[in-house]
């Protein structure tokens, strides 16, 4: 893809960790997962998320992304389709949140940070 168009795309059977990073000026997508062949992971933390038509995706396929300690702001959505959170991210400034992230842990360690 061209890197104005989407930051980071990640595809069938991809395994990603992201950190301490600025993803930014993407007319499309920061960061992208596609891919209907084999199972995605992709995990986010310490970065900044920004000025992006979409901040991140989770477009097709068997995907999972989580999120810790990330800044998602001024995108025009923040995410999209179904992503996993640390619940320590800020997300502001966008136009629409878009899809909320889901916590992860349980009631016991409600953050799932170990």
């Amino acid at each position: 893809l061209n890197a104005s168009v989407a930051g980071i795309f990640v595809s069938n059977n991809g395994r990603v960790m992201i950190n301490r990073s600025t993803i930014s000026g993407h007319s499309q997508v920061g960061v992208a997962a596609a891919g209907a062949l084999a199972a995605i992971q992709v995990n986010i933390s310490n970065t900044t998320i920004s000025d992006n038509g979409l901040g991140v995706g989770n477009l097709v396929g068997t995907i999972t992304i989580r999120l810790s300690n990330n800044d998602i702001s001024f995108n025009t959505t923040a995410i999209q389709g179904a992503t996993q959170s640390h619940i320590n991210n800020r997300l502001q400034g966008n136009e629409s949140i878009g899809t909320a992230p889901t916590a992860i842990g349980a009631t016991t360690n409600p953050t799932g940070l170990q």
